[in-house]
């Protein structure tokens, strides 16, 4: 008698699939290169500043509206420019983080180093007064300030919640795809670099330190394409929003010139992450007692 084969009821195993998270913790750390793009915003400078004469200080209060930044040239040309011809180290964004098993969410941390620089030729609207030179609803190029960059880091630390949904995972585990998403407070640490102007000729830099100058939030949201469990490779856009109420812009023991400013900034970035799997104990016991029936 032949047989008549019978229909098989098992599942058919596809190499990729749409589930939850990994039932187990999951660890990163990772280096991104960001192109950043600045939201104008208004640079109110304050204080006193040497002129020629060692006793002689000019009074500066002055606001400078719709202040225009804009980031140096193409992220991967400034990091081409940094290897090879020694220059200061380029916008970067190191991330680091720690995802729950059976869970969206985790905690996280960011550090990001912009590079902000005053574009030239703008015409603003000033108001206030650098010395005796009294500006009242003036609309032009700021004559007393020749730049003003944080070009030696413009740096932000921010500690906040991961969120992460998988959108499609190989049936080994092994490979996924990611949408995540990031919130966080932040503190801004920057060190600016300026040139004054002032009104009877001299000209005054910065010599100035890195301080805590104010906070804000950064947002996050982007992709991360996971290989062999470890290698991974993100592509992420960041808004972040910090108050700058006290920057020290000239502080030299002598002058004392501090900034204030509200920078929004919208970022995208891509790089590398290397993320570390750990299972707990119980599911290693688990796994073993199954494979030794």
């Amino acid at each position: 008698m032949v047989g008549i084969a019978q229909p098989s009821n098992s599942p058919e195993k596809k190499p990729f699939y749409f589930g939850p998270t990994p039932d187990y913790h999951r660890f990163y750390v990772g280096i991104r290169f960001p192109q950043t793009y600045y939201f104008n915003s208004d640079l109110r400078l304050h204080g006193q500043v040497v002129g020629q004469i060692l006793t002689e200080k000019h009074d500066i209060d002055v606001t400078i509206a719709n202040w225009q930044s804009q980031d140096e040239g193409f992220v991967y040309a400034a990091l081409f420019r940094t290897i090879f011809h020694s220059a200061a180290a380029p916008p970067y964004v190191i991330s680091f983080g720690y995802k729950f098993r059976n869970s969206n969410f985790g905690i996280g941390g960011r550090i990001i180093h912009y590079k902000q620089f005053k574009k030239p030729g703008q015409q603003n609207l000033i108001n206030g007064h650098v010395g005796n030179d009294v500006y009242n609803n003036f609309y032009g190029e700021a004559p007393f300030l020749i730049n003003y960059e944080n070009t030696d880091g413009h740096n932000i630390y921010t500690l906040g919640v991961d969120f992460t949904y998988t959108i499609v995972r190989s049936k080994n585990q092994k490979h996924w795809l990611d949408a995540l998403g990031f919130i966080g407070p932040g503190l801004s640490y920057p060190r600016t670099d300026a040139t004054i102007r002032l009104p009877d000729g001299a000209i005054r830099q910065r010599n100035n330190d890195f301080k805590v100058a104010g906070g804000g939030m950064v947002f996050e949201a982007g992709f991360m394409g996971t290989i062999f469990n470890h290698l991974t490779f993100t592509l992420e856009g960041n808004f972040t929003v910090i108050r700058n109420s006290d920057m020290y812009i000239i502080s030299d023991g002598v002058s004392d010139l501090r900034g204030s400013q509200t920078i929004s900034a919208f970022s995208w970035s891509t790089g590398l992450a290397f993320t570390f799997p750990f299972k707990p104990y119980k599911k290693i016991r688990q796994e073993a007692k199954v494979k030794s029936h």
